[in-house]
């Protein structure tokens, strides 16, 4: 086999075996926190939060939010490392409204900017991952730079009608075993802080973040170079 197409070969592979949300993605605004199951004055009061992962206050002006195929125009700014809410219920204190019902048995949520391009989605048209109608405890997303589509990046929020504008709650999880504590539970010791915040998590993950894309850009650049000399 020549060289130009083992290498071509060897970089096509590369690209397939690299997680997507590094490759896919920017997450400069996600989707953080839905309650896409009402409130307990009223199960059309739902929302749908947006937090803003950069120090820079962005416009979202011809941005989209698509909830299924409904498209719901955006506009207005969101603050550095700050929330947007988008709300059915009127009495909130929102920056958008929208009329589309959420459905309790899972959407597919996606945010395009300005140019279509897709920034952010959390596709659950299988079943909501969290959150709970009973109690009307919301779905928050726990590390804002993870992808909405994975399963374990979401969380039943500790806070019944959940924590609209505001950082998330540590989780339903964590907030069981401070109940279990207070009750004297010695076997769930209390926990002496609750999930990371968003800029822990953002610290944490920054990082690798950054290594695996120079590694990639860097891997790239070699191996046009040589895909280049080869075809020469």
């Amino acid at each position: 086999m020549r060289p130009a197409r083992t290498l071509a070969l060897i970089f096509i592979a590369c690209v397939f075996l690299f997680p997507a949300p590094l490759l896919a993605r920017d997450f400069s605004v996600v989707i953080n926190e839905v309650c896409w199951m009402g409130d307990q004055n009223k199960t059309s009061n739902e929302w749908i939060e947006l937090y803003n992962n950069t120090a820079d206050t962005l416009s979202l002006a011809g941005w989209i939010l698509k909830i299924d195929d409904t498209e719901i125009k955006m506009n207005g700014t969101i603050p550095a490392n700050g929330y947007f809410l988008i709300s059915r219920d009127k009495t909130k204190t929102a920056a958008l409204f929208f009329s589309k019902a959420l459905k309790n048995t899972g959407n597919k949520l996606a945010l395009y900017d300005n140019n279509k391009n897709i920034i952010d989605e959390a596709d659950w048209t299988d079943g909501w991952p969290a959150g709970d109608n009973k109690t009307k405890q919301t779905m928050e997303r726990i590390n804002p730079l993870l992808s909405g589509n994975i399963k374990d990046n979401w969380q039943t929020s500790a806070s019944i009608n959940g924590t609209f504008k505001a950082q998330n709650s540590g989780g339903i999880v964590e907030a069981e075993k401070t109940i279990k504590n207070v009750a004297g539970d010695s076997s769930a010791p209390l926990e002496s802080g609750s999930a990371p915040s968003i800029k822990e998590n953002q610290k944490n993950l920054s990082g690798g973040s950054v290594f695996s894309a120079i590694l990639i850009s860097l891997f790239s650049g070699v191996l046009v170079l040589f895909l280049k000399k080869s075809l020469a």
